[in-house]
């Protein structure tokens, strides 16, 4: 049987079926029952097809007030062709458009709660370089829109976690504008935490955190850290290291030419702290060195644990090496071409002097000088 509305009525009355039953049945019952012949392959339980005569559609295919539709179906709950489908297991696929979610009304949202335990899962299913999410906000009036926003409320959850079990990134961020890849304001919904801005948990041998700079990739630094004068005494970097043997902090460079590892700069306010503050052994025992300068492997300068100087010391204030020194010489003085070198030693109210002692035996068990040995001496050469 079928049905036309009548399109030329101004009144745009349509024809009607309408069922009834007892409201006293205590059996469920089908208001209208529509069977296909399942032996009929292009057949239709249910065809809707609207049409107004115009452009502008003006009535709905199926309209209901309380709950729309209820289907029982084996395959697929709804299916528009090329368009949309919605599988009993819960699946909905997007047509050959894609699929879009899209709220209606003003400033509504869109949300995805799983039940119980469960996830909102995302899966990229391509054998290329796909893209598994893609945020866009648009330039709206308000310029501080957030592309993605989570909240964690659980105590111990985390609230981004990426699991890369492959060669890809975990997190790929282009920032081509004048703000931040990633800002992380620590603290900002409860002032009192503890806790830390970015964690790395590293379980191999790969890098906890690589930064790396493209070549001719312009003068800005890699890593900039601003504290701000009202952070108190906290610290702006804090290395906290367990591993026995391995070193702390490495500063490896394979293709540098010239310019500085290593730049410590202070300006504008007045300081009257430290450059370096070395404070080993604190609450335990240090025993090895404070400072050991190697050249391609060879010992230039150290200082060990007592403060001492234990390699050969040569001050040369010359553009060119002096020439060498003998095996005894422990301090090495050199002047600038066509100066005198002294030797100078200040006293106030005391009176300088230069003092030569011997021993016998060794250093660790010393013993007296014997008869007729040389004291001291002062040696003049030339070259």
């Amino acid at each position: 049987t079928e049905l036309y509305d009548s399109i030329g009525n101004s009144d745009l009355c349509g024809s009607e079926i309408i069922v009834g039953r007892t409201a006293s049945s205590s059996k469920m019952s089908y208001g209208t029952a529509i069977i296909a012949d399942g032996t009929q392959k292009l057949s239709r339980a249910l065809a809707i097809q609207q049409f107004d005569g115009s452009s502008a559609t003006w009535g709905k295919g199926i309209y209901a007030e309380q709950s729309a539709i209820g289907i029982d179906a084996s395959d697929s709950f709804i299916e528009l062709k090329d368009y949309f489908r919605v599988k009993r297991d819960g699946t909905i696929t997007g047509g050959i458009s894609g699929l879009t979610l899209q709220a209606g009304g003003s400033n509504q949202n869109i949300t995805l709660a799983p039940s119980g335990m469960g996830s909102v899962s995302l899966t990229v299913n391509s054998l290329s370089s796909a893209v598994g999410m893609i945020i866009t906000v648009p330039n709206p009036a308000n310029e501080v829109a957030v592309g993605l926003a989570i909240e964690q409320y659980s105590k111990q959850g985390n609230g981004l976690n990426i699991n890369n079990y492959d060669i890809g990134d975990g997190i790929f961020i282009g920032n081509g504008s004048n703000g931040y890849g990633i800002n992380i304001f620590n603290g900002y919904s409860n002032p009192t935490g503890t806790g830390s801005g970015i964690n790395v948990f590293r379980y191999d041998n790969s890098t906890g955190i690589q930064i790396s700079g493209k070549s001719g990739s312009g003068t800005a630094a890699l890593l900039v850290l601003n504290q701000d004068s009202g952070c108190g005494n906290a610290s702006s970097i804090t290395i906290s290291d367990i591993a026995p043997t391995a070193d702390t902090f490495v500063i490896s460079n394979g293709g540098k030419t010239s310019g500085n590892l290593i730049n410590l700069f202070h300006t504008t306010s007045t300081m009257t702290g430290n450059g370096i503050l070395m404070n080993l052994g604190y609450n335990s025992s240090f025993t090895g060195n404070f400072i050991r300068l190697l050249n391609n492997g060879v010992a230039k300068f150290n200082i060990n644990s007592s403060g001492y100087i234990t390699t050969l010391t040569k001050i040369n204030l010359n553009a060119t090496s002096p020439p060498s020194t003998g095996a005894a010489t422990i301090l090495h003085l050199a002047n600038i071409d066509g100066t005198n070198s002294q030797l100078l030693l200040d006293a106030f109210a005391a009176i300088p002097s230069v003092k030569l002692r011997r021993a016998n035996n060794t250093a660790a068990s010393p013993s007296a000088v014997s008869i007729n040995n040389i004291i001291g001496q002062i040696i003049t050469d030339s070259y």
